[in-house]
């Protein structure tokens, strides 16, 4: 098989120039294959074609003739091209904007090339007789269209989303059928996700540890001392982590039980989460059970291989398989799930499990020696006459000496493997059988935890290649988030931005006189208006145009211009070309450089098209972004002089635009205007194209205030647009203090709810968090988006136990995707930012379409991606949710933002904010670690530790504000204490007055090494030759070295009983 396209990706509906189209050469797909007698195409497509003309979803040619085309037209009929000879199929099952299947076989052997279709409604299918074919058809001969062909070809692009275009050769699948391929299709690729393996359990006390992929997690096993290690008794379980199913949203869980004894009444030894159901797996008398459903067996008091496959092929169906007993059950009609867990439990007889396995995908196979196996080559049940190899990657071996199965038949006897010390597991693949659990390293002697900017090394060298050996980023310019050392790709200046929207945006005579404007100079931003200094590095500007109507033709007109002492420097032109073959009008933007460099991009009817250029007065960027197209080019090293005296026209700067028939508006975006941007790297240069963003608004923050009425009941909206929507509890708040915010338990949880017809689409949020108490391993469902349309984006807290964080799981309808980085921690405050967007970009000459959810945690950003688009329409309610049965977690500063607002995140070390909002404003939200808000200015925690003014005075970090509070002592015990911090809730003094005082014992002793001195009230160090001292620098109590004496405290102890000793 041959990846043509895998991932989501948009195809043009006109011809490109021949740079930008692209083929695919058979000989390079597949290099290790001289030639062909059959070839098979799959592929995903949404018709997008609007014109009467054929869309070629794809072709094959032999020498650059045409063997085989598919295409359709505006009807929605299908055309098969087949050597010349053309058929077709109109189905009414095929519709625009509706994804559908195809999968057509050439098959040379049996002359006859079929097209199947698939849709959500049904299938169909048609076939076309192959005439003679020279064989062979060598490799070397063939070309493919994917949808994007040369002028060569003489074919229109498809102008349609492509996903998933895959090519088959001469299929080794052994398809025989196109049900078969269908089936094949439809299934996603299976593969190894995470095991657990009990004789890891051997030297991790109570902990069962899974050892694959970057969730290894360790499982806390409710089991008794002295228990035997893979045994289960009566009231006994353990759950395995939460599988996140990252879009895939099928899986397959296989094991192995053996009860200890029959049971006459049905046994629970198995419930399967799966996202808002559960399914059990039961035993009774000599039967295995899913749900109420039997599945006999020889005996359920020896070795049994359960097999457990969900998959979504037709509808959804789960199925249960036991290895031997010749019959499956299935049922149907399940939960869609975007992610899952296991729970072994015993109630009341115990039995035993090994070598339990979970995969990724459904899509399984049969080959000579094993009769399910998986995409990556893992087999999980054998052919008859082979034995399943745990130690050689599940491969299966003939049942032969010195293959024994003593222990679990079908499984081959394991050789005894080495106990690894505790935080370890068996690695074959390691020198001494045993690798550090991941998290940890090993350091010659034990297992370390990994530093927490490297939070899944294998060794510190794993995380070093930008530190230095004081874990500081070599590069000083560079950004440390925690994490990584980021260079900063795109510097923005945060003050004297300009933005701006004209009042009356349209323009032309098309447009009727309602909101025309007429007055020409209210597109013109003057000198003073930009603002330019002397000293001014460069200039960046955006404004956005669309057609409102279209009647009368013209070649170009003048849309934009810089230029001052009225001579241009730079003109932006609206054109129109027509379409040769068909008539039709298309249009592109021409941006002129100084009357001499030239850069044009096509854009479609009817679309809005952003403009922007960048220019540091020697180099140039020009960017266009409409529905179908996201380009931007380069040019460099062209000089020209942008300076005080500049001026910009935007809009209306031809007066053909009073005389035309059409209507044009630059409604859309406004016009936005920046100086000092440094020259973009090229990801720098894809984050200007977010300066599309509108700004933000606050819609509601709920901030934890005593002094509001009915406060347990709800949080009034206190700083957002939206002032009469509140967040409501469903029951009064039990916990809630000003330090950590408002309490949340399992019966205590909110909503805020939003008006119907409201156009609120994909909100950003923030918040503080702070998680207390002693927490398991669980998933902690915090928050739901809930749209009219019954869509739904779900936010999980997962906890991770063997190093005490909790990810971030994000779930939409086709699955959940987990933050690795981005991380929050027990008992501490934590800030949340979660930014969902939805973006367009071009890659190579893919135009790709995907949802972005950008997730900060405390000062490390993560992006999660997901395929497509996100739509929506009206926000519900968003309802903040149950934590999980042993968690306390207290949330502040709740705020939600409108959709597809801008925001900015400064990698620069020259400003102290982190996150800005806004482009004009640039309102900072979030400070970098390190500082804090005190009296209206930004200060250093340093600074902030140095304010203790009097001895009534005490100055708290408040990490959840990012303050530097001064507060009243409420204790005598705290009066020497001059910085303290609240550790959950509880005020805890970090540093003394004294700085050599000891805050632990409330500043009234010293730190290790120094001495109260009595006359002055202070701690001061003790003298080189003492260890401890007392009273006086020289007076030890203990000494730096083994045969030094203490004469000094001989002579206190006598001093002390009354004796005078001189």
């Amino acid at each position: 098989m041959a990846v043509v396209y895998d991932q989501l990706l948009i195809q043009p509906c006109n011809v490109l120039p021949d740079n930008k189209a692209q083929i695919f050469l058979f000989s390079k797909l597949f290099s290790d294959m001289p030639s062909l007698s059959k070839f098979t195409v799959s592929g995903w497509f949404l018709f997008q074609g609007q014109y009467n003309q054929e869309y070629s979803l794809f072709s094959v040619h032999r020498n650059g003739n045409l063997i085989v085309s598919l295409s359709y037209d505006n009807s929605n009929i299908i055309y098969l091209n087949v050597q010349g000879l053309k058929s077709f199929k109109n189905n009414p099952l095929v519709s625009h904007n509706t994804w559908i299947n195809i999968v057509l076989d050439f098959d040379t052997s049996n002359l006859i090339c079929t097209v199947m279709v698939a849709t959500p409604s049904g299938r169909f299918s048609f076939n076309q007789s192959i005439s003679y074919v020279q064989l062979p058809i060598l490799l070397n001969e063939l070309t493919f269209n994917g949808g994007n062909p040369p002028k060569i070809l003489t074919l229109n692009p498809s102008c349609s989303q492509t996903k998933k275009l895959y090519l088959y050769i001469n299929s080794q699948l052994n398809i025989s059928s196109l049900s078969r391929i269908e089936d094949y299709i439809y299934h996603t690729k299976s593969s190894l996700f995470q095991h657990y393996d009990y004789y890891y359990t051997l030297k991790n006390d109570k902990f069962l540890v899974g050892d694959y992929n970057k969730l290894q997690q360790k499982i806390f096993l409710n089991i008794n001392n002295n228990q035997e290690y893979n045994v289960l008794q009566s009231g006994q379980s353990f759950y395995t982590a939460n599988i996140i199913l990252q879009g895939q949203n099928e899986y397959i869980v296989s094991f192995y039980v053996k009860i200890s004894s029959l049971q006459t009444i049905p046994q629970s030894m198995l419930q399967i989460y799966n996202y808002g159901s559960i399914k059990y797996v039961s035993f009774k008398d000599n039967s295995f059970m899913l749900d109420s459903d039997f599945l006999p067996v020889s005996s359920v008091t020896q070795w049994n291989q359960i097999v457990i496959i969900f998959n979504q092929y037709g509808k959804a169906q789960i199925s249960l398989i036991v290895q031997g007993s010749g019959a499956y059950l299935t049922q149907s009609s399940i939960t869609i799930p975007c992610y899952f867990m296991l729970q072994f439990l015993s109630l009341n007889v115990s039995f035993q499990l090994s070598h339990i396995r979970i995969f990724l995908g459904s899509a399984l196979y049969s080959t000579l020696d094993c009769f399910l196996q998986t995409f990556d080559g893992i087999c999980i049940i054998c052919q008859q006459g082979y034995l399943l190899d745990f130690q050689n990657k599940m491969k299966c071996v003939q049942k032969q000496s010195p293959y024994t199965d003593y222990d679990i038949i079908g499984v081959k006897d394991s050789p005894q493997r080495i106990q690894c010390p505790q935080d370890m597991v068996n690695d074959i693949n390691s020198s001494n059988n045993c690798v550090c659990l991941r998290g940890f390293y090993f350091d010659g002697n034990q297992c370390q935890k990994c530093p927490s900017y490297c939070l899944y090394c294998n060794s510190l060298s794993d995380c070093s290649s930008d530190r230095d050996q004081n874990r500081k980023c070599i590069n000083s310019n560079y950004f440390d988030d925690g994490k990584n050392c980021i260079q900063p790709l795109l510097i923005i200046p945060s003050t004297n931005n300009l933005r701006y929207t004209i009042s009356k945006p349209n323009i032309g005579q098309g447009c009727g006189a309602s909101g025309v404007e007429t007055d020409p100079n209210k597109f013109i931003f003057t000198q003073f208006q930009l603002n330019m200094n002397p000293s001014d590095k460069s200039i960046f500007f955006s404004f956005g145009i669309s057609i409102l109507a279209y009647n009368s033709g013209f070649n170009q007109i003048q849309i934009a211009r810089v230029f001052k002492n009225n001579k241009d420097i730079l003109n932006i032109f609206l054109k129109t070309d027509t379409n040769p073959a068909n008539g039709d009008v298309f249009f592109s933007i021409l941006f002129t450089l100084d009357n001499s460099i030239q850069k044009q991009f096509q854009f479609f009817p009817f679309d809005t098209v952003w403009l922007a250029y960048w220019s540091d007065n020697i180099n140039h960027i020009f960017m266009v972004n409409s529905n179908r197209v996201n380009e931007y080019e380069e040019y460099r090293n062209y000089q020209v002089s942008y300076d005080n005296q500049i001026q910009i026209c935007i809009g209306r700067c031809d007066v053909q635009l009073d005389t035309t028939l059409n209507c044009f508006s630059l409604y859309q975006f406004p016009f936005t205007f920046i100086k000092n941007i440094n020259y973009p790297t090229t990801e720098g240069i894809d984050y200007l194209f977010r300066f599309m963003a509108k700004d933000v608004q606050l819609l509601a923050k709920y901030a934890f205030d005593s002094n509001q009425s009915n406060f347990q009941n709800e949080i009034k909206n206190n700083d957002g647009i939206l002032s009469s929507t509140d967040l409501i509890f469903v029951s009064p708040l039990q916990f809630y203090n000003v330090v950590q915010g408002f309490g949340l338990s399992q019966t205590t949880y909110g909503n805020v709810n939003f008006l119907a017809g409201n156009t609120f689409q994909i909100l950003t949020t923030s918040f503080n968090i702070e998680f207390q108490g002693q927490i398991q391993e669980q998933l902690i469902l915090f928050y739901q988006m809930i749209y009219f349309s019954n869509i739904s984006i779900v936010f999980y807290f997962e906890f991770y136990l063997a190093l005490n964080i909790f990810r971030i799981i994000v779930c939409l309808i086709e699955g959940c995707k987990s933050t690795q980085n981005a991380v929050l921690y027990l008992n501490q405050s934590n800030f949340v930012l979660i930014h969902p967007q939805n973006y367009r970009t071009m890659q190579d000459i893919k135009f790709l379409e995907y949802f972005q959810v950008d997730i900060v945690c405390n000062q490390v950003k993560e992006s999660l991606f997901f395929q497509g688009l996100l739509q929506t329409e009206g926000l519900q309610n968003i309802q903040i949710s149950i934590p999980g049965q042993y968690t306390l977690l207290y949330i502040d500063n709740f705020s939600i933002y409108d959709a597809y607002g801008f925001i900015y995140y400064d990698y620069t070390q020259l400003n102290p904010c982190y996150i800005y909002i806004n482009v004009q404003n640039m309102k900072c939200i979030r400070l970098k670690n390190g500082y804090l808000y005190y009296k209206n200015a930004i200060i250093t925690q340093k600074q902030c530790l140095q304010l203790s003014v009097n001895t009534n005075q005490i100055f708290v970090i408040n990490l959840k504000n990012q303050t530097c509070d001064q507060v009243i002592v409420s204790s005598q015990d705290n009066i020497l204490c001059a910085v303290g911090e609240y550790v959950n809730g509880i005020f805890i003094c970090k540093i003394c007055k004294d700085q050599n005082a000891d805050p632990t014992k409330n500043c009234l002793k010293c730190l290790s090494s120094y001495f109260l001195n009595q006359s002055l009230k202070k701690c001061q160090k003790c003298s080189a030759i003492c260890k401890e001292c007392i009273d006086d620098m020289n007076n030890c109590t203990d000494c730096y070295f083994p045969d030094q004496g203490p004469p000094s405290l001989f002579n206190m102890l006598i001093t002390k009983q009354g004796t005078a000793f001189m």
